[in-house]
C-alpha cells in the first residue's frame, strides 16, 4: 500500500505528543512493509531540517489548494486533523481532540486561533472518507461535537516506545544529574499549559501531606499557564519545593519517569495522554484525572481524582505513592499492550476501510 503521509506536525525542535505519534506511527508502518511517502506543507520550509523522513525517504512539499491536485498514492493521511483534498486518494484524518469545540476552552486561546481550529475540524469531518480518533473518548467527542456518522470514525490508540521500561540505577542517576534533581520527586511531563491544570496541581500539592517531603517537578516548555503556575507557587509559599524545568531530552525521559515517586497528569482534558502509559511502563505510580481519555488510557491502574477539586487531588496524591509492587507490575503489563506495531495495524485497517468508503 502506498500512503501519502503528512509529516508537517514533526517539524519542531521539541516534539509534542502529536509529533511523536506522527514519527512513531510512520516508522512502524515502514517496518510493516508499507510505502510511506512523507509530505509536508510548504509553510514549514524553514523548519525542514526537523521534518521526519520515514525510512529516510525524501520530503515532498505541498501547498493546500494550489498543488499538487493528485499525488498518485492510494491513501493520503493527515496526521493532525488537516487532510489535503487530493483525488483520487482515499482520505484519512487523525483527530487528536476536539478541545476548541468544548465550552471549557473559551478564553484559553485567542478567538482567531480557536476559530481556525474549529474550521479545520469541520473541513476534515467533511473531506475525509474516514476519521481516526486516538481514543474512544475522543471518538465520542467527535461524534457529539462534529456530527460525524459513527461508521466513519474508528478509535486507534497510540503505542509507546519500547525504551519506556524499568531503568537501571545508572540511567535514573544520569537523568537526575542532568536536571539537578534530588532522589525522590513528584513529576509532571508536558507543556505548562492551561488545560493541564497545573495551578490546581500546585495548590493540591501544597495542601497534601507530601508538601515539604518531596519536591514537585514540572518538566516542559513554558506556555499559557506559566504565569499562573508561578503565582500559585508564590501564593502557597512553596519556594523551591516546586521546580519548573525545560523540555527533557528524550534520552533522559525514561530515567526521569523511573526515578519519580509518582507521576502526575491532572489535566482537565486530553485526547489521549501518553505520559500515563510511559510512566507506568517505567514502573512509576501514576496519579491522573478521573475523566475522559485519561481514565480510559489508565485502565484502572492509576490513582484518579476529580481535576476540578483541589481537595480531592490533595487526598489522592499520597495514595499514588502507596500503590503496591503488584499494582505497579499490573500497570506495567497494561502499558505494554499499547505498542506502535499494534497502532500501525489499526491504521492499516483504517486505510483499507477508507478505500472501501471512497468507492
Amino acid at each position: 500500500m502506498r500512503i501519502a503521509y503528512d509529516v508537517t506536525p514533526t517539524c519542531h525542535r521539541h516534539r509534542s505528543g502529536v509529533a511523536r505519534y506522527a514519527v512513531d506511527l510512520a516508522e512502524s508502518l515502514v517496518a510493516a512493509g508499507v510505502q510511506v511517502e512523507p509530505w509536508c506543507r510548504l509553510s514549514r520550509w524553514r523548519k525542514r531540517g526537523w521534518c521526519h523522513r520515514p525510512g529516510g525517504a525524501a520530503i515532498r512539499w505541498y501547498q493546500e489548494g494550489l498543488w499538487p491536485w493528485r499525488c498518485g498514492a492510494e491513501v493520503v493521511h493527515g496526521t493532525d486533523v488537516r487532510v489535503p483534498g487530493w483525488g483520487p486518494c482515499a482520505r484519512v484524518a487523525t483527530i487528536h481532540d476536539v478541545f476548541h469545540c468544548l465550552p471549557m476552552a473559551v478564553g484559553w486561546s485567542s478567538p482567531a486561533f480557536a476559530a481556525r481550529a474549529r474550521v479545520h475540524y469541520a473541513q476534515s469531518a467533511a473531506r475525509a472518507h474516514l476519521l481516526v480518533a486516538v481514543s474512544e473518548a475522543t471518538r465520542q467527542d467527535v461524534i457529539a461535537h462534529l456530527g460525524v456518522d459513527p461508521a466513519r470514525i474508528v478509535a486507534v490508540p497510540h503505542g509507546i516506545d519500547g525504551r519506556f521500561a524499568p531503568q537501571p540505577p545508572a540511567a535514573v542517576a544520569a537523568a537526575r544529574s542532568a536536571l539537578g534533581l534530588p532522589e525522590g520527586y513528584l513529576l509532571y511531563v508536558g507543556a505548562i499549559a492551561i488545560r493541564k491544570n497545573l495551578p490546581a496541581l500546585v495548590r493540591a500539592y501544597a495542601a497534601s501531606t507530601l508538601r515539604g517531603r518531596l519536591p514537585l517537578v514540572l518538566a516542559g516548555g513554558a506556555s499559557d499557564a506559566s504565569a499562573a503556575v508561578a503565582e500559585a507557587v508564590r501564593a502557597c509559599a512553596l519556594g523551591d519545593w516546586v521546580r519548573v524545568v525545560d523540555f527533557v531530552p528524550d534520552a533522559h525521559l525514561p530515567g526521569l519517569y523511573a526515578g519519580a515517586a509518582a507521576v502526575c497528569l491532572p489535566s482537565l482534558y486530553e485526547g489521549f495522554g501518553l505520559p500515563v502509559l510511559e510512566a507506568m511502563a517505567c514502573g512509576a505510580p501514576v496519579f491522573t484525572s478521573d475523566r475522559g481519555a485519561l481514565a480510559e488510557v489508565a485502565g484502572g491502574h492509576a490513582v484518579t481524582a476529580d481535576p476540578d477539586s483541589v481537595e480531592a487531588m490533595a487526598a489522592a496524591l499520597p495514595r499514588a505513592l502507596d500503590l503496591s509492587a503488584e499494582a505497579r507490575a499490573r500497570a506495567r503489563d497494561h502499558a505494554r499492550t499499547f505498542t506502535w506495531a499494534r497502532c500501525a495495524q489499526g491504521h492499516l485497517a483504517a486505510y483499507r476501510r477508507a478505500i472501501e468508503l471512497r468507492g
